[in-house]
């Protein structure tokens, strides 16, 4: 596997934008099960079997095969490596892992954060490596909204204690600011739940400039009052601007943050653009299915809104936990119960296939999996999708990078 730094390093300014998924699990994170390792470690297993016989086969046709060559393998570690190194590993995919969190940068040099769930502390750590001699250090956190696989990574990240400090400016809702300083205290500097969810919080850490910009939608009631400052343990006001949920600039980049329907928790999902070019994370949203109600019609309104901003996207990152037949409580997930899943906050596949059919949507990755979904099941869309035709579908993978 390619490790995170390589994947960093290999950026180029030629490049809008580079996308990375290092977290892309929904829930919770999940390690790969024995059996799930076993079937991967067969499945290389046989990849090399067939090209090191497929390489056997063209020396016997060319005539330069020996039995020596043979006794030389066996008795040479060095050269059964450098045979390993020259047939390579198969292009198997990796589902992840780790919970929510995608790296954008771009060629102006400004990286975004979305969501730091269990991922960003790999992203964290490939950042700090690329960044060793770099002075000022900014990162620019964009919170989908507050619940843990999209938090519970921070305090774990070397953003937070790096020894040469970053700044960072989180923008989120009113809710996920708040979960943020009350459990680590980051804004306020008044820590009441510390050590509730981590051992740590913000006097642990070397990040003081943490900067907060609420995002302030319609459809959420702020958990803290909008005329009420926060203050630190010296009671100085810190750093908590509020702006509506319309367009804003960091450098040349626009955001554009809008309404996701994730029932009853405040969430937002994300246009950012950048030199020509679009990318659209719009998790944790749920298509409501079922009879008319006033969520549904809610979820409708918020829909029908993203819709309007995602016309022709170069990229969409998009949740799709379940299958209709999942999300009505016909099939379960991974050999689990049948239950309906209505309410849960999360799309089905068809939905968003659908949906970014309908947008002109160039590049689709669907992410956010149930921690119950296999492996194997999970080749087998993947395998489907690679058989459609027009836009590329795919699952969204651990680790995957996409320049645009």
């Amino acid at each position: 596997m390619t490790d995170s730094t390589t994947i960093l390093r290999k950026h180029t300014r030629e490049n809008a934008m580079r996308v990375t998924y290092w977290g892309i699990r929904g829930s919770t994170a999940v390690f790969p099960t024995p059996p799930e390792v076993r079937d991967y470690t067969e499945r290389v297993a046989v990849y090399t079997l067939q090209e090191a016989f497929k390489m056997l086969a063209e020396e016997i046709t060319a005539g330069t095969f020996t039995l020596e060559t043979i006794v030389k393998f066996s008795k040479n570690p060095t050269a059964i490596k450098a045979l390993q190194e020259a047939i390579g590993l198969p292009p198997l995919p990796v589902y992840g892992g780790d919970t929510t969190c995608i790296e954008i940068e771009t060629n102006e040099g400004n990286v975004f954060v979305i969501d730091g769930g269990s991922g960003v502390r790999h992203c964290a750590h490939a950042r700090e490596k690329l960044w060793a001699d770099k002075k000022d250090k900014h990162i620019h956190f964009l919170y989908t909204h507050e619940h843990l696989d999209h938090r519970g990574g921070t305090p774990f990240s070397r953003f937070c204690f790096a020894k040469q400090p970053y700044t960072i400016t989180t923008y989120a809702n009113s809710s996920t600011l708040s979960a943020l300083d009350e459990q680590f205290g980051v804004f306020s500097g008044i820590v009441p739940k510390t050590h509730r969810d981590t051992p740590v919080d913000w006097r642990f850490m070397t990040a003081k400039k943490w900067n907060a910009v609420e995002l302030r939608s319609d459809f959420e009631t702020p958990s803290i009052p909008r005329d009420t400052p926060l203050y630190d343990k010296e009671q100085q006001p810190r750093i908590w601007k509020a702006q509506a949920l319309k367009p804003f600039t960091v450098g040349r980049t626009t955001i554009t943050p809008f309404d996701s329907f994730h029932y009853p928790t405040p969430c937002l999902a994300y246009k950012i653009e950048h030199d020509g070019k679009s990318v659209v994370i719009w998790t944790d949203h749920e298509m409501r299915r079922g009879p008319m109600t006033d969520q549904k019609k809610i979820s409708m309104q918020m829909e029908s809104a993203g819709r309007a901003l995602c016309n022709n996207a170069d990229l969409m990152y998009v949740d799709g936990q379940y299958f209709h037949a999942e999300y009505d409580g016909i099939k379960g997930i991974g050999g689990t119960p049948a239950a309906p899943r209505i309410g849960w906050g999360h799309s089905c596949i068809e939905d968003v296939l659908g949906r970014a059919e309908e947008l002109g949507i160039k590049d689709l990755r669907i992410g956010h999996h149930d921690p119950e979904r296999e492996y194997k099941e999970m080749l087998e869309i993947d395998e489907a999708f690679s058989k459609r035709a027009g836009m590329h579908v795919e699952l969204a993978k651990c680790f995957q990078v996409i320049d645009l």
